[in-house]
Formats: C-alpha cells, sequence, structure tokens
C-alpha cells in the first residue's frame, strides 16, 4: 500500500511540473511571437510608424534574412565537423576543408546578394523620417540606450 502512494505522489508532482512548464511556455509565445511575428518586428513597426504594405515587407525581408542567417548556421557546423575530422586524421585532408569552404563562400555570398536587395526593398519603401529612425535605432544598438559602442561607466564589465 505504501509504494502506491509514494509511486501515485512522484507521478502527480512530475505532471503538474510539465503541466507548468507548457503554461511557461505558451505565455512566452504568447509575449514574443504573438500574431505570428517575433517581438522585434512587432517594435520596429511601432517604433517607425509602419502602415501595413511597409509591416508586410519589412516581415518578408526579415524572415528571408532570417532563413539565410540559418543557414550559414548549418554551413559552420559542417565546417566544424571537416576541420575536426582533418585534424584528427593521419594527414591533413586539405581538399576536403577547401571543398567545405568554397561550399561555404558560395552560401554566404547568394546570402550577401539576397540580404543587400532586401535591405534596398526597404529603404525603397521607408519614408524619409522612418529611414532616419531606423538609422538611430541601429546606431544605438541592441541596447536601445547608448549600449553599443560604449563600455559601460562602472561595474564588473569595465
Amino acid at each position: 500500500m505504501f509504494p502506491g502512494i509514494v509511486v501515485g505522489a512522484v507521478g502527480a508532482i512530475a505532471l503538474s511540473r510539465i503541466v507548468l512548464r507548457r503554461k511557461r511556455w505558451e505565455r512566452h509565445n504568447r509575449r514574443f511571437c504573438s500574431r505570428g511575428r517575433p517581438f522585434f518586428l512587432r517594435r520596429l513597426s511601432q517604433k517607425l510608424d509602419l502602415d501595413r504594405d511597409q509591416q508586410k515587407e519589412v516581415e518578408s525581408v526579415y524572415m528571408q534574412m532570417r532563413n539565410h542567417m540559418g543557414a550559414l548556421r548549418v554551413g559552420a557546423r559542417e565546417l566544424r565537423g571537416a576541420l575536426a575530422d582533418a585534424l584528427a586524421g593521419e594527414r591533413f585532408d586539405r581538399a576536403r576543408v577547401d571543398e567545405v569552404f568554397a561550399q561555404k563562400r558560395a552560401a554566404f555570398e547568394a546570402a550577401r546578394t539576397d540580404m543587400v536587395a532586401g535591405l534596398a526593398r526597404v529603404h525603397d519603401i521607408l519614408t524619409p523620417l522612418q529611414r532616419e529612425q531606423l538609422s538611430e535605432l541601429l546606431g544605438r544598438g541592441a541596447g536601445g540606450a547608448g549600449h553599443g559602442d560604449s563600455p559601460p561607466a562602472s561595474g564588473p564589465y569595465r
């Protein structure tokens, strides 16, 4: 009788943790990915006061860039694997490493041309005021209030 109660209690605790974890992820997804758009795009739309057509175009360019960056990340894993294989062998396999670097270079060039074209599309659809606001946002960096270029004045990271 006693082992059955213990097993039931452990199972109930495990189940409650799973449910709580799922609720936490649902809250996270509502906050950062509501309406199918990432937080970055919603904030950018709000800061630049984009209309619907501009939002669709910026979202299209953003998704295209994100896909290219993902493809480059996958290529980086392949490159690390090829380097590891080349260094682990009895002889250095220069041909394999050169081949992987050539593939990586081609993927980067394709991504670069598409990204530049996408940025040109965004530039064309923005008004001069929106371009100036976007320039200010990019100049400040990811931190928002001048965290981009200057180190903190105090603290452990000086």
